[in-house]
């Protein structure tokens, strides 16, 4: 370390500071998604607890079964409108999520499918309590599909009997929310009768449960996001995110003390290659942790796509089938195996025809790779696809002779560029042919050859989305359901992380070939 030097703090540390504040006010900024329940079931798929709408057999067969069925929903009632109004209790507003202080009706039907009395029941919430039957409870004669009557009520000191086949019983009453509860609130509903009459009758009882998942609005800021690679027998590398419980502008003061760090201890340019690679991790894992922000996707196509959610046939803004962020993790795996194919057989080939001895296969490796784009790659996949098979393969292999030019051309045109020169005098001082490729021409084309792997992976982010037509999964899936089902907020939930990808990962390529390239040719970005 150079004590001798002034220290400065630099540029890019402001900017992080600048970013943690910018995200930390986004905690203020409260977001409410359309689709809650599907947003927390991806958050948290074993957090929700499913509903229980038990049978108990109480004939000779399974026929003659006593069924209990139990309904939460949301919504206030209109005070002219009975509540035993259907529509409370369409499937459209059961079993979703509430505010904190909401009101919820609870619904509870009983139907006696056997030729045998049913008496005395009593109906206990494990929020509400005890249940008064002859307030909320009526009798219903008809079967199934009919709407409670009060005016036939179990009033009257009847005590709630089911004395016949196919008689059924219909409780419903409101509940209002606490404020304050742990989520997901359980209800527990346990329903005690007698079965038979008089001396024979046996006492027995039947539970359901169903739940609520109660949420307060979700803050504009993301929490932090980080991939893990692993290996897979399908697509090699394998790309799964973890979720860390932690506001991302606390990884914004992270990066910009990281900086800050490197700024102090090395104060020569040894500092500036660390600072890229730590400014291109930053800024990867911030947007990678927006990719994983549901609430966001889901409340920014609400806005974009306001239609979508008044049409009729509940036209989903989220796809059900995978989140945004594990689109990306498919797109990355897409891009990063073929990429591991392009970059060295790339070099390979422009190394062997920039040497003397082998310059004339140089136009036939240019026609070769050229031929590469000349051809659509819709039709490569399609060529593909009956050979080898759907899936991650054939994509893999399109996107390997499409992103093949840029890496071969820049390698051919970065060794050509070196003066003749340099390797002369390299050669003259005794250094072997492979020695001047290492130490002379390689290092100098470096920027030019970084430019081209460059532009083939920021390419191919594009053009993995054609996977999707194979089932190679990736950021073209919601593209090509959208497109099939005119789904406008599909298109462009593939569209716009997809175009983010490509920035992003253009910005990260960008900061490496700063640091690859030898310090007397870098060009401070």
């Amino acid at each position: 370390m150079n004590s001798n030097h002034q220290f400065r703090v630099p540029v890019a540390v402001w900017g992080w500071l600048i970013a943690a504040i910018l995200l930390f006010l986004g905690t203020f900024i409260r977001l409410e998604p359309n689709d809650v329940l599907l947003v927390l079931r991806r958050a948290n798929p074993f957090e929700l607890p499913h509903k229980s709408n038990p049978m108990l057999q109480i004939g000779e067969n399974s026929r003659e079964r006593l069924v209990l069925t139990y309904d939460i929903c949301r919504g206030e009632a209109d005070s002219d409108a009975p509540l035993t109004e259907q529509r409370y209790f369409d499937a459209a507003n059961c079993d979703k999520v509430v505010r904190s202080g909401d009101t919820i009706w609870v619904r509870i039907v009983l139907e006696n499918s056997a030729p045998i009395s049913l008496t005395d029941f009593a109906v206990t919430d494990s929020i509400q309590g005890e249940i008064p039957i002859d307030d909320t409870c009526w009798h219903v004669d008809i079967p199934l599909r009919a709407r409670p009557n009060p005016d036939a009520g179990w009033g009257g000191g009847q005590a709630g009997a089911l004395p016949s086949q196919g008689d059924k019983a219909v409780c419903i009453y409101p509940h209002q929310v606490a404020g304050e509860i742990e989520d997901p609130l359980l209800y527990n509903m346990d329903v005690s009768f007698a079965i038979g009459e008089g001396e024979d009758a046996v006492a027995a009882s039947i539970a359901a449960s169903n739940f609520i998942h109660v949420f307060e609005d979700f803050p504009l800021s993301p929490e932090i996001w980080l991939p893990t690679f692993g290996t897979d027998n399908t697509t090699v590398i394998k790309i799964n995110s973890t979720h860390i419980g932690l506001p991302v502008f606390l990884l914004a003061l992270l990066f910009g003390g990281f900086e800050l760090a490197l700024a102090y201890f090395y104060r020569d340019t040894v500092n500036k290659l660390l600072q890229a690679l730590v400014r291109a991790i930053g800024v990867f894992l911030i947007f990678w942790s927006f990719f994983g922000h549901e609430i966001f996707w889901d409340y920014l196509l609400g806005v974009l796509f306001p239609s979508a959610l008044t049409r009729t046939g509940d036209i989903e803004l989220l796809r059900p089938q995978n989140s945004v962020i594990g689109y990306a993790a498919d797109h990355l795996e897409l891009v990063i195996v073929s990429s591991l194919v392009i970059i060295p057989v790339g070099l390979l080939l422009g190394i062997f025809v920039t040497r003397e001895e082998n310059r004339d296969y140089l136009p036939f490796v240019n026609n070769l790779v050229n031929s590469g784009q000349t051809v659509p790659t819709i039709a490569v996949v399609a060529i593909m696809a009956p050979i080898i098979g759907i899936g991650f393969k054939p994509a893999v292999i399109a996107l390997i002779i499409y992103g093949m030019l840029p890496v071969v051309r820049n390698t051919v045109a970065g060794l050509e560029g070196v003066d003749p020169f340099m390797k002369d005098s390299a050669t003259g001082m005794g250094m072997t042919p492979t020695q001047v490729l290492f130490a002379i021409e390689l290092p100098i084309a470096s920027r030019v050859i970084m430019a081209g792997i460059r532009t083939s992976m920021v390419i191919n982010v594009g053009t993995a989305a054609l996977g999707a037509y194979v089932a190679s999964g990736g950021l073209g899936d919601p593209i090509a359901a959208g497109l099939l089902r005119q789904v406008d907020p599909w298109i462009v939930l593939g569209a716009v992380p997809a175009a983010l990808l490509a920035i992003i990962l253009d910005y990260v390529l960008g900061r490496v070939e700063f640091v690859v390239t030898p310090r007397g040719l870098q060009i401070e970005q």
